[in-house]
């Protein structure tokens, strides 16, 4: 189990709160002990007195150990509904994450399957950079690969939600959100970075060229709101620590 996990956590919390009842609980326990012992090793008495003594240090002792008793009771308790507060919160940062990563496999399953599935199909070694050469033509009302165009629109889509969530997400701390900001950069980057500027940034004729840039768009426009997010957590942790 890992050292900050919420479970030891808590665990710490209650051993602090208990140190100091503890230590009087086990000093009033073991003076009420040593004094059992020499009053029954020590002089002779009565059998009466030692019994009224007994009784007298059993009454003195008994509340002060059920309160001390109670008092770790209750202490416990409230550090139980703190730990299980903890370990629900673990559970639910776990879910998201698990959320946001499974979103983020298969989109990257996706693009690695594009070439396996209209590669063979059409019979190009690079399926990708062959539907990019027909957008960089202009000259086409329609896709030549209209199945890859509609495979395309729908990977720009996911990159899209895929950055909505991650933005929207307030469970993840922020060391997780800037790391799954930073492997969907560089999946959007690996695939789509050498041919973005050239078609976004240009003015283009046909149909089917000026969809596809709009799509593109669309999916870098995701990543620059990412982008934005990641700045933002960098910037608070440099004030952060500047104040330290």
């Amino acid at each position: 189990m890992a050292d900050n996990s919420p479970v030891l956590q808590s665990l710490r919390i209650i051993r602090e709160k208990f140190s100091f009842w503890f230590i009087i609980g086990v000093l009033t326990f073991t003076a009420a002990v040593l004094l059992e012992i020499y009053l029954l090793a020590g002089p002779p008495l009565d059998i009466h007195d030692q019994a009224a003594l007994g009784d007298t240090i059993n009454g003195l002792t008994a509340p002060l150990i059920g309160i001390i008793g109670a008092i770790l009771i209750y202490i416990s308790f409230k550090e139980q509904v703190k730990s299980n507060r903890f370990q629900f919160r673990a559970l639910h940062e776990q879910r998201e994450w698990d959320l946001l990563y499974r979103l983020y496999e298969e989109l990257k399953d996706d693009l690695r399957n594009m070439q396996a599935y209209y590669g063979t199909r059409y019979g190009h070694s690079d399926i990708l950079d062959a539907f990019i050469n027909a957008v960089l033509k202009d000259d086409l009302p329609a896709s030549p690969y209209p199945d890859v165009s509609k495979y395309l629109d729908y990977i720009f889509k996911q990159f899209a939600f895929l950055s909505l969530k991650i933005g929207q997400n307030e469970v993840l701390g922020n060391t997780e959100k800037v790391h799954m900001i930073e492997k969907t950069r560089q999946l959007f980057n690996l695939y789509f970075e050498a041919y973005y500027s050239r078609i976004v940034d240009h003015e283009w004729n046909s149909r089917f060229s000026v969809y596809f840039s709009k799509n593109l768009e669309m999916g870098g426009k995701a990543i620059i709101s990412l982008n934005a997010i990641s700045m933002e957590i960098m910037k608070e942790k440099y004030k952060q620590a500047r104040r330290a």
